[in-house]
Protein backbone atom coordinates (compact mmCIF):
# COMPACT_ATOMS: atom_id res chain seq x y z
CA UNK A 1 0.00 0.00 0.00
CA UNK A 2 1.19 3.20 -1.30
CA UNK A 3 0.75 6.34 1.22
CA UNK A 4 0.28 10.01 0.37
CA UNK A 5 2.62 10.96 3.62
CA UNK A 6 5.48 9.24 4.67
CA UNK A 7 5.57 7.83 7.63
CA UNK A 8 7.74 10.01 9.13
CA UNK A 9 4.81 12.79 9.28
CA UNK A 10 2.56 10.40 10.45
CA UNK A 11 4.54 9.49 13.13
CA UNK A 12 5.13 13.65 13.61
CA UNK A 13 1.58 13.96 13.76
CA UNK A 14 1.17 11.14 16.77
CA UNK A 15 4.03 13.20 18.80
CA UNK A 16 1.64 16.58 18.40
CA UNK A 17 -0.95 14.87 19.97
CA UNK A 18 0.77 13.15 22.59
CA UNK A 19 1.54 17.20 23.41
CA UNK A 20 -1.68 18.21 24.22
CA UNK A 21 -2.50 19.51 20.64
CA UNK A 22 -5.85 19.19 19.36
CA UNK A 23 -6.45 17.13 15.61
CA UNK A 24 -7.34 20.37 13.99
CA UNK A 25 -4.05 21.94 14.90
CA UNK A 26 -2.21 19.38 13.95
CA UNK A 27 -3.26 18.99 10.42
CA UNK A 28 -2.90 22.86 9.96
CA UNK A 29 0.82 22.24 11.29
CA UNK A 30 0.98 19.50 8.42
CA UNK A 31 -0.80 21.10 5.94
CA UNK A 32 -3.03 17.90 5.44
CA UNK A 33 -6.94 17.41 6.53
CA UNK A 34 -8.38 16.99 9.54
CA UNK A 35 -9.67 13.75 8.40
CA UNK A 36 -6.65 12.24 7.44
CA UNK A 37 -4.79 13.26 10.92
CA UNK A 38 -8.07 11.80 12.76
CA UNK A 39 -7.65 8.43 10.67
CA UNK A 40 -4.06 8.48 11.65
CA UNK A 41 -4.22 8.62 15.17
CA UNK A 42 -7.49 5.64 14.54
CA UNK A 43 -5.05 3.67 12.92
CA UNK A 44 -2.41 4.54 16.18
CA UNK A 45 -4.97 3.40 19.15
CA UNK A 46 -5.92 -0.07 16.88
CA UNK A 47 -7.98 -0.82 14.29
CA UNK A 48 -11.89 -1.63 13.19
CA UNK A 49 -12.99 -5.06 13.61
CA UNK A 50 -15.31 -7.22 11.29
CA UNK A 51 -18.61 -5.50 13.55
CA UNK A 52 -16.73 -1.91 13.67
CA UNK A 53 -15.92 -1.73 16.63
CA UNK A 54 -12.17 -0.64 17.32
CA UNK A 55 -10.14 -3.14 18.86
CA UNK A 56 -7.46 -1.79 21.14
CA UNK A 57 -4.06 -3.79 20.62
CA UNK A 58 -2.66 -5.06 23.89
CA UNK A 59 0.74 -2.61 23.45
CA UNK A 60 -1.12 0.30 23.80
CA UNK A 61 -2.90 -0.79 26.73
CA UNK A 62 0.15 -0.91 29.00
CA UNK A 63 1.62 2.53 27.41
CA UNK A 64 1.72 5.80 29.78
CA UNK A 65 -0.74 8.40 28.89
CA UNK A 66 -0.34 11.63 28.69
CA UNK A 67 -2.25 14.22 30.97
Amino acid sequence: MKHKYPLKTRAFAMELLHKSNTIVEVSHKIGCGIRTVSRWYMDYLGYRGKEGIIEVKQSKLNSPRPV
